[in-house]
């Protein structure tokens, strides 16, 4: 099932083109002030292929969107979703 806040995301990332490099800050930003949810609602790295959280690692399917560069920066991969 996908998360309201899932939705949010995918619609902005629906007019991103791939391989944008971007902010935690800028992401967060964005987003808030797209839909107004609180800023720490979005958490790049839940979303992340070379990152895993611990909330995300209980889930059984996973969206994946972002590559992590470095702290604080990532970059849009695409939409895909896998199974754990």
């Amino acid at each position: 099932m996908v998360r309201q806040i899932e939705v949010e995301i995918e619609k902005l990332l629906s007019i991103m083109p791939e391989n944008l490099l971007f902010t935690t800050k800028w992401f967060k930003d964005t987003l808030n002030g797209l839909y107004g949810r609180p800023r720490d609602s979005y958490i790049p790295s839940d979303y992340c292929d070379n990152i895993s959280n611990k909330d995300i690692e209980r889930k059984k399917v996973r969206s994946i969107y972002f590559h992590a560069e470095e702290t604080g920066k990532y970059r849009f991969i695409g939409i895909k979703r896998t199974s754990k």
